[in-house]
């Protein structure tokens, strides 16, 4: 009775032992499976590092928002100065007075020009009659003078429809790029949801 409850006794701690080996192999397979499920999504996602990744990412969303910031200012801007130019093509007489003419200096020296030749058409009538040569003569030169502050002005507004052209175009870009980094950012959120399922994974195991 004894030798054979010894026997029993050896024959369950063996099968235990070879249980126990079965079971270590497979988990030994399992994690071996699990931490090169990890490596490989590692590459496959080019995760650099979960730190890294997020630090470059972040970066590049920061220094594109505040270039976007900054050429939507400038594009607002140039909004500002076409609109006051587009009144001064309508009314060239009364707009004249418009700080923005005095950032040019033909148009300033045509305005003055023009101021001049108002008054001295003003002060000759004074004797003269409006048909004395005179007088013809000063409005011929302030109808010239006048015909080229019309074309200086249209040249202007010309440059400043192309600058605002140029603006919208940085604008657009920006805001692009700045869309794309955020769906990077989003990508990345997924991808390193993924990568902390895999690596608990191989944790647990």
């Amino acid at each position: 009775y004894t030798r054979n409850n010894l026997d029993m006794k050896m024959k369950n701690a063996r099968d235990a032992l070879a249980w126990l080996s079965e079971q270590m192999n497979a988990l030994s397979t399992k994690v071996r499976d699990s931490s090169m499920a990890l490596q490989n999504y590692r590459v496959k996602a080019g995760i650099v590092g979960l730190k890294e990744q997020r630090e470059i990412t972040t970066g590049k969303i920061m220094n594109f928002n505040k270039a976007y910031l900054e050429v939507q200012a400038e594009r607002l801007a140039v909004e500002a100065k076409l609109k006051e130019i587009q009144a001064i093509a309508k009314d060239p007489t009364g707009a004249q007075s418009l700080f923005i003419v005095a950032d040019n200096p033909m148009i300033q020296k045509l305005k003055e020009q023009a101021s001049q030749l108002r008054i001295e058409v003003s002060k000759a009538l004074e004797t003269l009659g409006p048909k004395h040569p005179r007088i013809i003569e000063l409005r011929a030169q302030a109808q010239e003078v006048q015909k080229k502050l019309d074309a200086e002005i249209q040249t202007m507004l010309q440059a400043v429809n192309t600058e605002l052209r140029v603006a919208r175009a940085r604008e657009n870009a920006l805001l692009q790029n700045v869309e794309r980094l955020r769906q990077e950012a989003q990508q990345f959120n997924e991808k390193e949801i993924d990568y902390q399922g895999l690596e608990r994974e191989v944790n647990s195991n």
